[in-house]
């Protein structure tokens, strides 16, 4: 017998959460149901947020995964900042290794194929954490701006994960949501004739973009 599910099913959040640099973004996630967060960079300045020491090996990383999945604690939210940083971690962690500087010399591509193996080891640790310990999962990124190869348009810059791009296509289809905040900008016409050009001006104002658009 066909087992059949209806209705939604409502689970903790998978969130991926990038943005421009000091827009608050580990603020924003702080907001979260009693938040623990794994640092894996300096300069978090955050207030009333329990958190790791800054954690600089993958192996680090790995065993407060465990903790937090294991341990007797009553953390409903789990932060990662950054995501991007542990795609370095992984990335020495798989140079080291194999005996190499970098990831990039291991030959014919397989440093980073493996290093996106160890990075899906990673988020099947945070689904654990998710479905076992009901625990949200934010996921904390730093963002650049890449050139997008659209097939029917032009091409165009776009806000993306500042990670390699196969991890970065990874952890996108993983999440529930990836949201990216911004300054609202806006251009104006300064000067005339030869002189005149377009000047950025904004007001200081944050947005969360829920959906990716050019």
């Amino acid at each position: 017998m066909l087992q059949v599910i209806k209705g939604r099913i409502v689970k903790p959040r998978r969130i991926v959460f990038h943005g421009v640099a000091g827009i608050g973004k580990g603020t924003w996630a702080a907001g979260a149901p009693s938040p623990i967060c794994i640092q894996t960079e300096d300069g978090n300045d955050l207030t009333g947020v329990d958190r790791t020491p800054v954690r600089v090996t993958l192996a680090e990383v790995q065993q407060d995964l465990r903790s937090v999945l294991l341990d007797d604690h009553d953390y409903r939210t789990l932060m990662i900042d950054t995501l991007d940083n542990i795609d370095v971690l992984i990335q020495t962690a798989v140079a080291i290794g194999a005996g190499a500087d970098t990831v990039g010399e291991i030959d014919f591509g397989r440093g980073y194929l493996t290093a996106l193996k160890e990075f899906r080891k990673i988020l099947f640790m945070l689904d654990k954490i998710r479905d076992v310990r009901g625990m949200h999962i934010i996921l904390i990124c730093h963002t650049k701006v890449t050139r997008f190869e659209d097939p029917s348009t032009d091409a165009y810059d776009r806000y993306g994960l500042q990670m390699h791009a196969k991890t970065a296509d990874e952890v996108m289809g993983w999440a529930d949501e990836v949201l990216f905040a911004n300054y609202k900008m806006f251009t104006t016409a300064s000067g005339s004739g030869f002189r005149k050009r377009n000047v950025a001006a904004g007001s200081g104002d944050r947005a969360i973009f829920t959906r990716e658009m050019p």
